[in-house]
């Protein structure tokens, strides 16, 4: 199962209500293994406001934080490793010099925190290569390694080697316990902010758990994101783990994408969890599945109508939207319900809403392989 860690509050109301500040992760806020983190704080104003100035204080001090305005967020890069201890951080954000946004919280450095991350393995960069094959079909911006994605990656499945084990989830006191949830991991790493995990047991390599993982349709989402997102991996054994950060840009992406050959005429829905389980009257197999998905600031979509056509007949389809799935946001999940016919070109229609205001459509088209 893929997952996406957010939050969303509203951060204070002025006397002048048309401006408002929002804010969600923000971090390290536990106890890290890595001893030079980024601090962050993901803090952004209403439209037509502005930040007009960002401090942040560590243990009283303060230190050279910037404001990403791409990113949208507060950062601090230590000049040098910290030390083992409890660091406080204080942050304040004047959006447009009238509201003034605060957010405090601490962390600690072990004393068996590393003072950098390891440069990435082999398996990393073939993990790294197979993912922007997958993006450079579909006309996506390629994705770059992140060394504390990398780590936590890593980590995670030498825990699932080491338990026997597979899934998201970590239990205190066992053989290689990093985190018990995939957030808590990244923490542990110096890393905070929205992310994505997906985790496969393969019998293959490393290229067969990425290509398993993007044939998928509720773990392909992540692999659709827009602009520079960033990514790490790791495979022990058979277990393999890809965790996607945010690249804070926004848009649709559709897979199969258009004019988009060789397209998968099937797929075995070996998932979890299965966006079959709320339909009926399918077979082992059925037809490869297409991802229409929107990214942006908490997107909702709502599905108003989609079809699938081959040469003008309709053809039958499952729906998943998040009207009917409770795995769905951002995303629409259409799956033919029976194997799609090879070396022939279907065309696809969806139309649907985000946040109840804004209508998307696309009408394009793909030709499938030889199988």
């Amino acid at each position: 199962m893929a997952t996406g860690l957010f939050l969303l509050l509203i951060a204070g109301r002025p006397a002048d209500s048309s401006i408002q500040a929002f804010h969600r992760a923000f971090g390290p806020k536990s106890s890290l293994l890595v001893s030079s983190p980024t601090l962050q704080w993901e803090v952004w104003p209403s439209d037509g406001a502005h930040v007009t100035s960002a401090d942040m204080f560590l243990n009283g001090k303060p230190v050279n934080a910037i404001y990403n305005t791409k990113l949208r967020r507060v950062e601090y890069r230590p000049e040098r490793p910290f030390m083992a201890g409890t660091y406080r951080v204080q942050c304040r954000v004047m959006v447009d010099d009238r509201l003034e946004v605060k957010k405090d919280w601490s962390f600690q450095v072990s004393t068996e925190a590393i003072s950098s991350l390891p440069e990435p393995e082999e398996s990393q960069y073939i993990a790294l290569a197979e993912t922007n094959a997958f993006r450079q079909t579909l006309g996506l911006d390629t994705v770059h390694q992140e060394t504390r994605l990398n780590a936590a990656s890593l980590a995670h499945v030498k825990y699932l080697a080491l338990n026997r084990r597979t899934g998201h989830y970590e239990k205190p006191g066992e053989p290689g316990f990093v985190g018990a949830t995939p957030s808590d991991r990244l923490e542990a790493f110096g890393y905070s902010g929205g992310s994505w995990e997906c985790v496969t047991y393969n019998s293959g390599g490393i290229k067969e758990s990425v290509r398993d993982l993007f044939h998928a349709p509720y773990h392909r989402i992540p692999f659709l994101q827009p602009g520079d997102v960033p990514v790490g991996t790791g495979m022990t054994g058979k277990h393999f783990s890809i965790k996607f950060g945010e690249s804070g840009d926004s848009g649709l992406s559709i897979s199969p994408a258009a004019g988009q050959s060789g397209v998968p005429t099937s797929w075995d829905g070996n998932e979890t969890p299965n966006p079959l389980r709320m339909h009926s009257g399918f077979g082992s197999e059925v037809g490869y599945p297409i991802v229409f998905s929107f990214f942006g600031d908490y997107p909702v979509v709502k599905l108003n109508r989609a079809s699938v056509t081959c040469k003008g007949v309709d053809v039958p389809i499952f729906e998943n939207a998040s009207e009917n799935d409770d795995h769905l946001e951002n995303s629409i999940i259409l799956i033919p319900k029976k194997p799609l016919k090879p070396n022939t070109t279907y065309s696809v229609s969806v139309e649907a809403m985000v946040n109840r205001k804004k209508k998307i459509q696309q009408n394009w088209s793909f030709t499938t392989g030889s199988k």
